[in-house]
């Protein structure tokens, strides 16, 4: 436990020596109490934004701490995906950029429902309690490791383990889909006095639009991303699954990845020469059907509608450039998510699903088929409950497990 200022402790490394449901209980307090902040902050017209290691508790008392470290100032209309944002960087360790578009009232609920469902839990293990919990849990489920510029051919929806550098992917068949097509994240972030600020756009028809107010001479850098994520049917998969799959290879559990994510960072550039200050668009021209970006992948514009052609802005008037990165993410099962998935498997509530191993690593590992092609294809190791089925049915009972 680290000191940051007199009388505070970081909220991030006071998590860490929790585990299991304690360490759920203390971080969907932390959460509430920062509701109440950002509320407060809001009805002055200000707001606040910091890194994970900002958030700060009382040594003494461990209750929320806003504004020790971290900025205050008034864009108070961001606080809705500022909440979110600090949620995600506090569960995962490090200072993701971007959050979710919603407001204060809808985070705050979300908040509240977490908590309830982890403090229901605790006190009673009863069905109803393990199907809440196990609804809020993926909201736990942040990305644990990202790859940048990766020639990997990792494929979304994919699941394996690390021995050391070296990956294991475990082949698998499945009747439902397991990555959404590629498209842009609205959030978006902006480079301004060395620190990355985020910035929800807009969909214009099939364009991804965000603005920026730029004054002459200035360097503008924006980063998008524009991905594939998985399904919640494959990430309900990967967590009903995971101490079967780990058993079944002899792997740790913690060593089990899931590709949560798979994609590539954009980033644009602009510099105008001897203008006004002005608001300026950057477009994102959509994905093409082979999920690649296009080239340029987008373009600036002084006008908000994207068929203005004659205010796009070209070599004479500015400078653009743009740099393409790909991007893989991964999820992995936390400490404290592990212990909750031990504790539904004893008390036989954990939606177990049916695991069917394909006979043709590796690209087998995605291969999604019909009812009627899976007996010619697949060999099934593991005759568990089909996971649709589970998801109605395992809560109904209790189930021993092997």
């Amino acid at each position: 436990m680290i000191v940051i200022e007199a009388g505070t402790i970081s909220a991030y490394d006071y998590l860490q020596n929790l585990s299991g449901l304690e360490y759920f209980l203390e971080q969907t307090r932390i959460n509430c109490e920062s509701v109440a902040g950002y509320q407060f902050l809001w009805e002055r017209r200000g707001s606040w934004t910091g890194g994970y290691r900002d958030v700060l508790l009382s040594a003494k008392d461990k209750r929320l701490c806003m504004g020790g470290l971290g900025r205050m100032d008034g864009r108070w209309e961001d606080s809705g995906w500022r909440m979110d944002e600090a949620f995600g960087r506090l569960r995962d360790g490090h200072d993701t950029i971007g959050g979710g578009s919603r407001s204060i009232e809808y985070y705050a609920d979300l908040f509240e429902r977490m908590r309830k469902s982890v403090r229901n839990w605790s006190e009673e293990k009863s069905e109803k309690n393990a199907r809440d919990l196990w609804t809020c849990l993926r909201w736990w489920s942040g990305s644990i490791e990202i790859e940048r510029g990766t020639k990997n051919s990792r494929s979304v929806g994919e699941i394996g383990w690390r021995d050391g550098n070296e990956w294991h992917p475990i082949p698998r068949v499945h009747r439902f889909s397991l990555a959404q097509p590629h498209e842009y994240d609205i959030s978006a972030s902006r480079l301004r006095d060395g620190e990355w600020e985020t910035i929800v756009g807009t969909q214009i028809a099939e364009y991804t639009r965000w603005s920026i107010d730029v004054s002459p001479g200035e360097e503008i850098y924006l980063r998008t991303f524009v991905s594939s994520l998985r399904t919640e049917d494959i990430a309900n998969f990967f967590y009903g699954s995971a101490l079967s799959l780990a058993k079944d290879f002899g792997a740790d559990v913690r060593s089990l990845r899931l590709v949560s994510q798979s994609g590539f960072d954009v980033n644009a550039s602009l510099t105008i020469f001897n203008e006004p200050p002005s608001t300026v668009y950057y477009f994102a021209y959509p994905p093409k059907p082979d999920s690649s970006v296009p080239d340029p992948p987008g373009f600036w514009s002084r006008c908000p509608c994207p068929l203005c052609s004659d205010c796009r802005l070209h070599a004479d008037a500015a400078q653009v450039g743009f740099r393409v990165e790909p991007i893989v993410q991964y999820e992995s099962i936390t400490k404290p998510m592990l212990a909750v998935l031990q504790d539904f498997e004893s008390n036989g509530f954990l939606p177990i699903p049916k695991i069917t191993y394909a006979s043709d690593p590796p690209f087998a590992s995605i291969t999604e088929v019909t009812d009627q092609h899976a007996s010619n294809s697949t060999i099934v190791k593991r005759a568990k409950k089909r996971f649709g089925d589970a998801l109605l049915s395992a809560f109904s009972k209790k189930r021993k497990t092997s």
